[in-house]
């Protein structure tokens, strides 16, 4: 399917501003979830080595995106909620597209903020190693 001329003009919109500082707003069905796809399509032509969070409200969000992704746009996101990532952690590092609920992302950032907390060199006296999960803590507490 092809994108509406609202959604055309609010990516259009996204590639003159800064991408870093943008946000597209639309009202319940008007296919945010198919401009995003078309967003991170965009974005992973242009860098093919880079990597796309999605973060969503609900566990149905993040599927909803991979359905999108797949179905219109053949790309396999990582939902690391799933069955399949919790199994093999492998499956994050080569991932394209990630989906991750807010929860899960404030969750795995407290862990690992108390894993740092708990030993003083950080999370090498933490015990066990921080799943693939607590790579988005990380990023985000990086500068901290």
């Amino acid at each position: 399917e092809s994108l509406r001329p609202y959604q055309k003009e609010a990516l259009e919109a996204v590639q003159d501003a800064s991408p870093a500082n943008c946000c597209i707003v639309l009202p319940c069905g008007a296919g945010k979830t198919k401009t995003g796809a078309s967003l991170a399509y965009e974005f992973l032509g242009s860098w093919p080595r880079g990597c796309v969070l999605v973060l969503c409200l609900r566990r149905e969000g993040a599927r909803q995106w991979a359905q999108e992704l797949s179905k219109a746009w053949g790309i396999c996101a990582v939902d690391v909620q799933s069955a399949g990532c919790r199994k093999n952690p492998n499956l994050i590092r080569g991932a394209h597209v990630i989906l991750m609920t807010y929860h899960r992302m404030l969750s795995d950032r407290r862990r690992a903020l108390a894993r740092v907390a708990q030993g003083s060199s950080g999370l090498a006296n933490a015990g066990p190693a921080p799943s693939e999960l607590s790579v988005s803590a990380r990023l985000l507490t990086a500068d901290a």
